[in-house]
């Protein structure tokens, strides 16, 4: 669900819902035992099949354009997501492991919000640049922090351009998202990552590269 509404000529507000909505997940189990390993924990670890239901969140977004000139452009933003209804997942397993039909891992997320800011120039028919800043909050608390998906809040760069060459529209972007670092030291049952306490950081870069033809 989407609206926009255009105060002025150079003025514009914009602002979207899209609703939580879930996902069947389907994959496999399966353990990797020494050779020497008995019998009986053989059986207890069998290869099985899986499944989990997995909830993504309600989103909401807002945001303005204002047009400062006919060539330059200033939008900002704000985006929430509700991710506090991911409480938990479930894992349902075709036969039991370890003598459980069932795994059930807390994850207790927090909602976000998400702010955003950038420029767009045309500085010809031919030739436009973008750049822009994004501020993203964690959604995964201390308490049920893991190893396997480290975030943090972040702060990612942006800048970007588009050649315009008669039928041709050649686009690239770059982004930089430095993490915040972060400190796991909490007490979590093994399935969650319990042991891997420690410090994380993290640097992710972005590249972009697009051709669009017109006919």
């Amino acid at each position: 669900l989407g609206m926009l509404y255009k105060f002025t000529n150079n003025f514009s507000l914009g602002c979207s819902y899209r609703s939580g909505y879930s996902v069947d997940l389907d994959g496999d189990v399966s353990f990797e035992l020494p050779q020497e390993s008995p019998a009986v924990m053989r059986a207890m670890l069998p290869d099985t099949d899986a499944e989990a239901v997995l909830k993504l969140p309600d989103v909401f977004f807002a945001g303005i354009a204002w047009n400062m000139t006919d060539k330059l452009t200033l939008e900002t933003g704000i985006l929430w997501e509700g991710w506090s209804d991911y409480s938990k997942i479930r894992t349902e397993f075709a036969h039991p492991v370890n003598g459980m039909t069932s795994n059930t891992v807390e994850k207790n997320w927090e909602d976000t919000v998400t702010t955003n800011i950038g420029l767009e120039y045309i500085y010809n028919q031919n030739f436009t640049l973008r750049t822009g800043y994004l501020y993203r909050e964690n959604s995964i608390p201390d308490t049920t922090f893991e190893p396997s998906l480290p975030d943090s809040d972040a702060h990612l760069f942006a800048a970007g351009f588009d050649i315009n060459w008669q039928r041709y529209t050649l686009s690239t972007a770059y982004v930089y998202e430095r993490q915040k670092e972060r400190e796991k030291n909490n007490i979590l049952r093994i399935e969650s990552g319990g042991s891997a306490d420690g410090i994380y950081n993290s640097d992710i870069h972005f590249i972009a590269l697009s051709l669009n033809i017109h006919f």
